[in-house]
């Protein structure tokens, strides 16, 4: 619970980590990564791989977190059947799949220009979010440690 808390904060005050990445990148870096990926090849240059390395690496631990807070989510949800917050996280991250399986389908089929053009509603939308990740996890963490003594 702790790391998804931190990371939710994380992503609520600095904004997609993905997005920022990209968005920081030189331009001859985001088209040499593109065609990269595009050509389904390693690149030869080390700054370029590096890039793509790190790129995927957030991806995946976002991917990844995100699927651990619908699993802690489930678990609570069949354990505590009567606790709100859990079945407020789980409606929530399942709403943030229906939206990103009907927002995925972005006009680029390279993910590294996709998340560079990500809307900037759907950014502020990210981080609202992980914001309401953060204020949950937070709750559960102090209920679980016994520093909250609030019922359902």
């Amino acid at each position: 619970m702790w790391l998804i808390l931190i990371y939710s904060l994380w992503v609520c005050v600095a904004g997609n980590p993905a997005h920022s990445m990209v968005k920081a990148a030189p331009s001859p870096v985001i088209q040499e990564a593109a065609e990269c990926l595009e050509d389904e090849i390693v690149p030869e240059d080390e700054d370029i791989y590096s890039f793509l390395q790190k790129f995927f690496r957030l991806t995946y631990m976002s991917q990844f977190l995100f699927l651990i807070e619908i699993c802690v989510a489930w678990y609570l949800v069949f354990t505590e059947p009567n606790l709100w917050i859990a079945w407020f996280i789980l409606i929530k991250n399942l709403v943030d799949l229906c939206r990103s399986f009907f927002l995925g389908r972005s006009a680029h089929s390279n993910i590294i220009y996709a998340v560079l053009e990500m809307p900037r509603w759907l950014l502020r939308w990210d981080r609202f979010d992980h914001l309401l990740s953060a204020a949950c996890f937070l709750y559960l963490f102090l209920r679980v440690n016994g520093l909250m003594g609030l019922e359902n």
